[in-house]
């Protein structure tokens, strides 16, 4: 994605203007004065609607790590989207939540100061906000029943997340980076011959791409690994490597797979390092044939060093052999009339699995409908974005309406309830011939799970 203002500076300056005005109690923001404000600083109309669909996209991914109690992940990419929206009230009570359920955990104590801003800005800007109060309360009796206790609060280093957050949007918006690279040749490790344990180079061509190296021993010489992007970009004093790959399963069923990135110098000096869930425990398991998608991110707030390469290494690898194929699922049938087809698009939907079951904690009295599907692209051309529309009936043929849960239904304007991202510009494209495994839950308040029947889904958007 290519920044369009011409004048590089203006971004940066753009959002030290925003954090600046948002530290101000009295300060007014709103979507009309940000967007005045952007202008200021040199910013066109354009760049400010590629700002927000960002910010958009760190919401959602905020909310998913949220949704599966990974606060930290959720906390970055919250508070990255509350850095262009610092005027949406629910976004900041949800980052809020995030802070004072880490608080809870791991009773810091930044964390519970943090989370008490959180809902006191809530609180001034809608004085009515009953959840707002109700999560202060219990803030604060937490606190004291943590003062009480033997061991304390748990010393913490705090830290400037709101730098990360600066650097993070700025690099997706930098100069010079390419939103689609084009494909790349999927690198396979040859079955008559050993891969070595130095590793697999996959080099994905362009101004600041660098290699990558994943030793595809690690996992086994039936896997494939692709990088579709690998890029280092360096700013003024800052610089940023973002990956997107996938891995292609080979023969076996993997629950749980978590990797390492380094970024190396030439002598193989480690200049910086994150490990991250390829696929998290949360997640459905993947078998033979399955294509796992993935992107990391690594930002430090310091001048770039000599960095010729990126190494990928398993940390934890769960799996179990898988002999044979796997069950292709039921074929689903799009129902509705939805949007048409463009031409020499085309994919096949599968359900592997489908469970009813009771709200969870929070989410009490209404019925969870989780859907395991898997999605091939079947076209001609490689698919950046699909979505699609769940609709669900009752035992009585009777359609059911559908809900959010306790975190989504602060967003309920942007996210429609039962719909399904299934491929978005988080991941890498799904490309012809490419197979993923898609999780959803939808949500019906005031229903049993003994009252579902059965689902259809309609096709809302594809590119």
């Amino acid at each position: 994605m290519s920044f369009s203002s011409s004048d590089p500076g203006a971004l940066e300056r753009f959002l030290e203007k925003i954090l600046e005005q948002r530290e101000t109690v009295d300060a007014e923001l709103d979507s009309e004065s940000l967007r005045s404000l952007a202008e200021k600083y040199g910013l066109d109309g354009e760049a400010y609607d590629q700002l927000v669909r960002e910010a958009e996209d760190h919401r959602a991914r905020g909310l998913l790590f949220f949704e599966h109690g990974n606060w930290d992940d959720a906390i970055t990419e919250l508070d990255q989207a509350y850095v262009i929206l610092p005027h949406d009230n629910e976004l900041g009570f949800v980052l809020g939540k995030a802070h004072a359920r880490q608080f809870k955990e791991g009773r810091a104590d930044s964390d519970r100061r943090t989370a008490e801003t959180y809902f006191r800005q809530c609180l001034k800007r809608d004085a009515s906000h009953a959840e707002a109060v109700r999560e202060l309360t219990e803030l604060e009796k937490l606190a004291d029943e943590f003062a009480r206790s033997p061991g304390g609060s748990k010393p913490v280093l705090i830290a400037v997340v709101i730098v990360f957050a600066i650097g993070g949007l700025y690099f997706f918006l930098a100069p010079g980076k390419e939103s689609t690279p084009p494909p790349k040749e999927v690198i396979k490790a040859p079955k008559e011959k050993p891969v070595k344990e130095e590793g697999v180079k996959a080099v994905v061509t362009g101004p600041v791409a660098i290699p990558v190296e994943f030793p595809l021993a690690e996992v086994g010489d039936e896997f494939s690994f692709d990088a579709r992007s690998s890029v280092l970009t360096r700013y003024d004093g800052k610089y940023s490597y973002e990956l997107l790959a996938t891995i292609v399963t080979g023969p076996a069923t993997i629950s749980e797979m978590r990797a390492k990135l380094e970024l190396l110098g030439g002598d193989e000096t480690v200049f910086a390092e994150h490990e991250f869930d390829i696929l998290a425990s949360h997640r459905s398991a993947v078998v033979a044939g399955d294509s796992i998608p993935f992107r990391v991110l690594i930002f430090k707030p310091e001048s770039a060093p000599d960095i010729v390469e990126a190494r990928l290494t398993m940390k934890l690898f769960d799996h179990r052999p898988f002999p044979g194929e796997a069950e292709p699922g039921k074929l689903l049938e799009l129902k509705g009339s939805g949007v048409a087809l463009p031409p020499d698009y085309g994919f096949e939907l599968r359900e592997r699995n489908a469970l009813r079951s009771k709200g969870t904690l929070g989410d009490e009295g209404m019925a969870q409908l989780k859907l395991v599907l898997t999605l091939e692209n079947t076209g001609k051309r490689q698919i950046e974005l699909l979505k699609f529309q769940t609709s669900v009936t009752g035992e009585d043929g009777e359609a059911i309406p559908l809900g959010y849960n306790s975190i989504t239904k602060h967003f309920s304007s942007r996210i429609k309830a039962g719909e399904i991202g299934a491929v978005n510009n988080v991941q890498p494209p799904l490309l012809p011939g490419e197979r993923r495994v898609i999780d959803a839950t939808i949500y019906m308040p005031d229903t049993s799970p003994e009252d579902v029947a059965g689902y259809q889904l309609k096709l809302l958007g594809i590119e």
